[in-house]
């Protein structure tokens, strides 16, 4: 048995998912769900360099995709929150879905609240018990395995942690 939790929740009828990086693996599923569920799906997906995208193929089968990459060598040149600001002053959007590294979630969650868009971030934390006994994968005063790992602006608002602070392999709070 893996994580006790949660998963993503479909709000609406238009959803913009923005990844980062690996944060494409734990978003890909319900992109893909989503779409069969009737939604209008976008994904802005984002990577250092064009060769590490992840997923984009399959986000595509689902849905219109637009590409950031840090270096330029695919698509807007530049990070994926910045790429999602462009995409939410073109359209509307009933929710908003993001995992990725944290500092760039904490991005997506602050554009979310400023526009009152609906915001799920699936966060990633080390999780050595799984089950909320060894405290390694706490959010402040929450737990990503228990609590988590998809929080909303609201569960997230008034963190000192989120976007600021992670735990390492030792479960030791460190900065992002």
């Amino acid at each position: 048995r893996g994580p006790y939790g949660n998963v993503f929740r479909l709000q609406g009828e238009k959803v913009l998912a923005v990844g980062g990086g690996s944060g494409m693996a734990s978003m890909i599923a319900a992109i893909e769900s989503f779409a069969q569920q009737g939604a209008r799906v976008v994904t802005a997906v984002g990577a250092k360099a064009a060769n590490e995208l992840l997923f984009v193929e399959r986000a595509n089968a689902s849905g219109e995709v637009h590409i950031a990459t840090d270096d330029g060598s695919r698509g807007f040149k530049g990070f994926v929150p910045a790429l999602a600001e462009k995409l939410v002053e073109r359209e509307k959007f009933d929710q908003l879905l993001t995992c990725g590294p944290e500092r760039m979630m904490k991005a997506v969650v602050d554009l979310a609240r400023r526009l009152r868009i609906p915001v799920q971030a699936s966060l990633e934390r080390y999780m050595k018990c799984g089950i909320g006994i060894c405290d390694a994968c706490s959010l402040d005063d929450q737990l990503v395995c228990v609590d988590g790992p998809i929080f909303t602006a609201e569960q997230l608002e008034g963190s000192e942690d989120f976007g600021h602070f992670r735990r390492d392999k030792s479960g030791r709070r460190v900065a992002a």
